[in-house]
């Protein structure tokens, strides 16, 4: 499962930057099945819109091939926005309202590994399955923190050993730069100078990051770009190293 989060997320990485930050945490993670004579759901969203609050993006991977009369998900694009869901949805006759006849939705239709990204305030829902076979989809959702106000209305259907435990980051790849900043510089000091031990690797990786702020070019690094370097696993190995160094030299 690890494996296939890391290979769909890492494949598209510019597009999970661009939407979240690295800190968004994995709040889903599942098999959808709808079986042979599934009927139609009616449209819906995952989670209603409410101006401020925390994003929910979940990702759809087909495990196979998916034609029209297997039910493909049906998707209504710009149905999450604020001007449709505080102005128009209102006035709607509810999940069965003519919007949903005179704005036909994008089927799913897509090929084995095929993923498709969708902000949970869209409407949607699974089409009617006529074929003879399952549909599957593996799904997985994050949700960004920087917000205060929650989102509501999401069903957050995730093992309990598995809760608050990965975040993005954790499945996105190091990015170049970030990767020739982790090796060691000799302008850079192995061990914090100052003479007092660090107390955990934690303060080591912030020395590391203190040093490392400002790129051979002179640019600033942005933020979200140091929070990446310090969540990867290049720069916890590096700083029980200097940690072992400063330890074995004092």
């Amino acid at each position: 499962t690890r494996n296939l989060l890391c290979s769909v997320i890492q494949n598209h990485a510019e597009v999970y930057r661009g939407l979240m930050p690295v800190e968004a945490e994995l709040v889903e993670l599942g098999v959808m099945t709808s079986h042979p004579g599934a009927a139609q759901q009616v449209a819906h969203s995952d989670v209603t819109y409410v101006e401020g609050a925390q994003e929910v993006y979940t990702t759809f991977v087909a495990l196979q091939d998916i034609d029209a009369s297997m039910g493909p998900t049906l998707v209504w694009p710009g149905t999450h926005t604020g001007y449709f869901c505080e102005f128009y949805k209102p006035r709607m006759l509810g999940p069965v309202d003519q919007y949903y006849v005179d704005n036909p939705p994008t089927r799913m239709t897509v090929g084995a590994g095929d993923a498709v990204l969708m902000d949970t305030r869209v409407m949607h829902c699974a089409g009617e399955n006529r074929s003879s076979s399952d549909r599957m989809l593996f799904h997985f959702s994050f949700q960004t923190t920087h917000q205060d106000a929650l989102p509501d209305g999401f069903t957050y259907h995730l093992l309990p050993e598995l809760k608050g435990r990965f975040k993005l980051g954790d499945f996105l790849p190091v990015q170049q730069e970030e990767e020739a900043s982790l090796k060691t510089d000799s302008a850079v000091p192995a061990v914090p100078s100052a003479g007092v031990p660090p107390k955990d690797i934690w303060e080591v990786i912030d020395f590391i990051l203190s040093k490392e702020k400002v790129d051979a070019g002179g640019y600033h690094r942005s933020q979200r770009a140091l929070d990446e370097v310090r969540s990867s696993r290049e720069c916890e190995l590096r700083a029980k190293s200097i940690l072992a160094e400063w330890e074995g030299s004092s």
